[in-house]
């Protein structure tokens, strides 16, 4: 999530704004006339709006711990031209960065251009494997395999690296590595 800290405080708006017009509305509403559309609105406003805070109040808790230190493995920037090149690889359009974009890689999460990523190693959603590319455009490779009804699927999350960050990128995989493979002798420990 993008600048989550914007994206909490335009739920908290849209949940406080929503929550306005329904009392409004209940305020007004004739209980024999049944459900009108205003009050309809209103109760489906709030709700997402909630959810929607709360997703990002955690994104944003996340990245505000990260930015502090706290759970960071490696930390690095990316330069302007190899931000540049790391994009063109994978075919996709990206602002420039004259100052380049800062990279934080936590036990559980991820941070590229301020893009907070979430990484569990266990759950629903859960980190199988990380890998590094030292090539002329270094980056890591996260992948996330994600169950949903019992049926798993398989997807990527693609960090760039800093040329001479190499060391750091490789203390990423180690940590994640030894991360699942704990947990999953422990999985089978309990079976």
């Amino acid at each position: 999530m993008r600048r989550p800290e914007t994206h909490r405080a335009i739920g908290i708006t849209a949940g406080l704004a929503s929550a306005t017009v329904l009392g409004v509305v209940l305020a007004s509403h004739d209980p024999h006339d049944g459900m009108s559309l205003p009050l309809l609105i209103a109760i489906i406003g709030v709700i997402p709006s909630i959810v929607y805070a709360s997703i990002a109040h955690a994104a944003a808790r996340r990245y505000r711990r990260l930015l502090a230190g706290e759970g960071v493995i490696a930390r690095w920037t990316v330069s302007p031209q190899l931000w540049k090149d790391f994009n063109v690889a994978l075919g996709r359009q990206a602002p420039e960065r004259p100052d380049g974009v800062d990279v934080l890689i936590g036990e559980s999460s991820t941070v590229v251009d301020g893009d907070v990523r979430y990484f569990p190693v266990r759950g629903d959603q859960k980190v199988i494997s990380v890998r590094y590319y030292d090539l002329a455009v270094p980056y890591l490779v996260f992948e996330i395999e994600t169950t949903i009804r019992h049926v798993p699927s398989v997807g990527n999350h693609v960090v760039p690296v800093a040329l001479g960050a190499g060391a750091d990128a490789v203390c990423v995989v180690e940590n994640y590595t030894a991360l699942i493979a704990a947990i999953t002798e422990g999985s089978r420990g309990k079976r």
